[in-house]
């Protein structure tokens, strides 16, 4: 098992493979259901736990990491996020994040972000926000912060009056969804891109046309098409969001020694392109219209 970092401003390191903390089959209630899932996922090797507000997961990781006294927290790295209509609907970035610290049985995040940009109409600019985040920042309850869903206007705004660096933007990212006039924005700032959604092409959108161009790459590389994914994003300097119920598919989602040529990388590029297809709407369902102001 080989999952590589990045290394932040202030040289902590971020695992670049994390786990998706969000509800992985939405036809399951059962909160235990999910605890052993993530219980799972620290024992297959991961340390990286995405998780946010609003996926209402937050208790459950929480017991799933208590359950591991073994490791010590330094070890772990957790990222959540604050959404529109709780904390900063009521004026409380801080109230949320205690909230979150109470549930994930900790005392500080490793990264918290802005959930998405669509705040205003809860009462909060996005100035703010990012003040209200920089402050929680100073009081040593998240070590790092960003924001998540974010284009380049939404940036823009925030660098005009951001006294601590967005070390983090986290967006849908796969290859029938690249936004790369906001990857090129990142890279121009020195903000890491995370990307959600990195299986799509094989998961809920598997009747596309990469299926047979993953396979036979995979095939080639004695590799799963899910390994191929990853490794497209990770090559490219991207932070990649995943998860799966499945212990197999844990694992080898953890094991990337694989490497792709750069001919692999754009022909996956390029058949993506080829049938453009987003999946979440930025979390929020907005149209690009909307979200580009």
């Amino acid at each position: 098992m080989s999952v590589p970092f990045y290394t932040l401003a202030n040289g902590d390191k971020i695992p670049a493979v994390a786990f998706g903390a969000a509800a992985i089959d939405l036809s399951i209630r059962d909160p235990a259901y999910y605890e052993e899932t993530m219980k799972l996922a620290v024992k297959n090797g991961y340390r990286h736990f995405d998780a946010a507000e609003i996926y209402r997961t937050e208790s459950l990781l929480g017991n799933a990491l208590k359950s591991f006294a073994d490791i010590p927290r330094h070890e772990f790295f957790l990222t959540s996020k604050v959404a529109p209509g709780t904390g900063i609907k009521n004026r409380d970035i801080e109230g949320s994040l205690r909230k979150t610290l109470k549930d994930l049985q900790t005392d500080y995040v490793d990264l918290y972000l802005i959930h998405n940009p669509f705040i205003e109409p809860e009462g909060f600019t996005l100035e703010e926000a990012w003040a209200e985040l920089e402050a929680l920042k100073a009081k040593g309850l998240a070590r790092h912060i960003g924001v998540s869903n974010f284009r380049p206007n939404t940036l823009e705004r925030l660098l005009k009056s951001a006294k601590e660096k967005i070390e983090v933007n986290q967006i849908e990212l796969h290859p029938y969804f690249v936004e790369h006039d906001t990857i090129e924005f990142n890279r121009k700032h020195g903000i890491l891109t995370a990307g959600y959604g990195p299986l799509m092409p094989i998961g809920r959108h598997s009747d596309g046309p990469l299926v047979p161009v993953l396979n036979a790459i995979a095939d080639k590389h004695n590799a799963t098409p899910a390994q191929v994914l990853l490794k497209w994003q990770l090559q490219q300097g991207f932070l990649v969001v995943t998860s799966s119920k499945n212990d197999e598919r844990q694992r080898t989602q953890l094991e990337l020694e694989l490497v792709l040529d750069e001919s692999e990388i754009r022909l996956i590029s390029e058949e993506g392109a080829k049938h453009p297809h987003q999946q979440f709407g930025w979390g929020t369902g907005g149209t690009k219209k909307e979200y580009d102001g």
